[in-house]
């Protein structure tokens, strides 16, 4: 008998076999909603799976545990079923089981099911209100504690002041499982009334603990901070004024000064019996923490006076530390002109802060010196002086070249001014990038009552690189990550993130941005420099209405 041929069909699907165009690979699940694995489901989710390919749709199963009525099922696309059950059950662990074939009657292989649990059943229970609360009063501020409360969903406490029993409002929250907070900016003398109450991780509160009172005070002695002369300068020609600097605002009828002289220079002079000398009233300035004394007779040419002084702030509390101001007076007439006999100069990349310290050949007038000392680009100088020299503290500019101009005004303690100007320059390395400033931010600690959707906005010295900024900042809620976007600004110093989803109602929501964020590179920047340390920041949403 002669073979039977081949129908043409038949004949195009052998050679389709041979050259491998028939599909004999099994789909998987690729995805599903929700994935597998997860947590926290809502209940109002819908179920979806998107398969590896496209599937024939008579043959797919989807089934539920525990059991769900799942409606008619939808193909979004050949890849993908969609099912719209009716509303899960909350704290409920579900499986799902999935089955079918592909348009080539392939198999389903690979896992088949997905797992997912629900959100939790909602809490309604309060804590209990915290016991033991008590407050420590302070300087402008007080201290308050409590005994911790013990429920295990605890997330931490609000802290209530005002000015009376019914106008209590949230100043401070405390995370768990700190029991102390601090409550500053208040007005010495006054009465504060305070409460605390607890709050859980689902937004529920405590009743407030019993009213107390508190009264800060001040309790820090003053120093005397810096005198002019300055303590020890010797072979002075002129003190045409003595200036005490005081750390804290002064009652300014309480100082007094006592004075000795003698022949002993100013580093080793004593005064065990001083005499009470009248420089006449004093002139005030800085809110009471500079007095200025104007001595007409009472120093004598060739001797050294060793100064006494005595005093009390406006809280009574009387001066503490050295109180001792000794420095002589030259016999002849000083005519030489100062000068400049070394510079020292710095400046701290993590801080963006720069030191010049000026030392002279001679004690100096140090508000001549001050007014002399000029700057391109300018710096806001804070002025520390010891012996004769002069050092200026401040913020400084990354990869700038300062020119600093000394001038003829600066004159020594004897009158006589430089010789000729002095001027130098020198030039700040790369600094590291610092945040200057972000929000929500608050007073007293971490803010309340925040939207739920409130962006994070970090505002930056300097523009920053986007990709690394961004890995280094998370956003949680609890141990939970918040996913968001990022914006910048085009100068690229402020970033803004943005959550993706509302963070929740009276939940605590904590930020961090760690030291991965880079500086924007440049040509001066080959090597970037990173944050010097971590940054990090807290804030609480609004509470649900009604709770």
């Amino acid at each position: 008998m002669k073979p039977k041929k081949l129908t043409i069909p038949l004949l195009l699907l052998a050679l389709a076999a041979c050259q491998g165009g028939i599909d004999t690979t099994p789909p998987t699940i690729a995805s599903s909603v929700p994935a597998s694995g997860a947590t926290d489901i809502a209940l109002s989710t819908n179920l979806a799976v998107t398969f590896s390919e496209p599937m024939s749709q008579g043959s797919v199963t989807v089934n539920v545990f525990p059991a769900l009525s799942l409606g008619a099922p939808v193909w979004n696309t050949p890849n993908t079923v969609a099912f719209d059950p009716p509303p899960l059950a909350a704290g409920i662990s579900y499986t799902v089981t999935v089955d079918g074939k592909d348009l080539a009657g392939n198999a389903l292989s690979g896992t088949k099911t997905i797992t997912f649990q629900t959100v939790p059943p909602p809490d309604n229970t309060p804590p209990a209100p915290p016991t033991g609360v008590k407050a420590t009063a302070g300087d402008g501020e007080f201290f308050v504690d409590w005994n911790p409360n013990l429920e295990p969903d605890l997330a931490g406490y609000t802290v209530y002041v005002g000015t009376a029993a019914d106008a209590l409002v949230p100043t401070l929250f405390v995370e768990k499982p700190a029991v102390l907070a601090k409550v500053t900016g208040l007005e010495n003398g006054k009465t504060y009334f305070y409460a605390v109450d607890a709050q859980d991780a689902s937004g529920n509160r405590s009743a407030r603990s019993a009213t107390g009172t508190v009264s800060p005070r001040d309790m820090v002695a003053p120093a005397l901070t810096s005198s002019e002369p300055a303590n020890e300068a010797q072979d002075l020609m002129l003190v045409p004024a003595l200036r005490f600097t005081f750390s804290e605002p002064m009652d300014k009828d309480s100082v007094e000064i006592g004075m000795c002289v003698g022949t002993d220079p100013p580093t080793s002079a004593t005064c065990t019996t001083p005499a009470p000398v009248n420089f006449g009233p004093p002139v005030w300035s800085e809110g009471d923490t500079v007095a200025q004394f104007t001595p007409t007779d009472q120093l004598q040419s060739g001797r050294t006076h060793v100064l006494v002084v005595s005093a009390r702030d406006k809280g009574g509390n009387p001066l503490s530390g050295p109180n001792r101001v000794a420095f002589s007076l030259r016999a002849t007439p000083d005519t030489t002109p100062p000068s400049v006999v070394s510079r020292n100069i710095h400046s701290t990349p993590t801080t963006g802060n720069g030191f010049i310290g000026l030392t002279f050949s001679e004690a100096m007038d140090q508000q001549s010196v001050q007014a002399a000392f000029l700057s391109q680009p300018a710096i806001a100088c804070s002025w520390v002086w010891t012996g004769n020299t002069a050092g200026c503290s401040g913020a400084l500019r990354q990869l700038s070249t300062y020119t600093i101009p000394l001038g003829t005004g600066a004159r020594d303690s004897a009158g006589n001014p430089l010789a000729a100007p002095y001027q130098f320059s020198f030039t700040t390395p790369n600094f590291n990038p610092r945040v200057l400033s972000f929000s929500p931010s608050g007073r007293f600690g971490s803010p309340i009552g925040i939207s739920p959707t409130a962006p994070i906005v970090v505002n930056f010295s300097e523009p920053m690189e986007q990709p690394s900024t961004q890995t280094a900042f998370e956003v949680r809620v609890g141990t939970t990550l918040k996913p968001g976007t990022f914006t910048w600004n085009p100068e690229g110093t402020q970033m803004t993130y943005t959550p993706s989803f509302p963070y929740g109602n009276g939940v605590t929501v904590t930020w961090k941005l760690g030291t991965g964020a880079m500086e924007l590179g440049s040509g001066s920047r080959e090597i970037r420099l990173r944050l010097p340390a971590e940054v990090s920041g807290s804030f609480t949403t609004q509470p649900v209405i009604g709770r």
